[in-house]
C-alpha cells in the first residue's frame, strides 16, 4: 500500500514538472537556459 502511494505521488510530481516544462517552454521559447534545470528535475 504504501508503494502504491508513493507512485502516485512520484507519478504526480512527474506530471506536474512536465506541464511546467510545456507552460515554460511556450512563454520563453528563446531562454535556453531553463533547459538544464528540467532536464535535471527529470532525472
Amino acid at each position: 500500500m504504501h508503494l502504491y502511494i508513493a507512485t502516485i505521488i512520484s507519478w504526480r510530481f512527474f506530471m506536474a514538472s512536465f506541464y511546467n516544462l510545456l507552460f515554460k517552454s511556450s512563454i520563453s521559447m528563446a531562454r535556453t537556459g531553463d533547459e538544464p534545470l528540467f532536464s535535471l528535475r527529470f532525472v
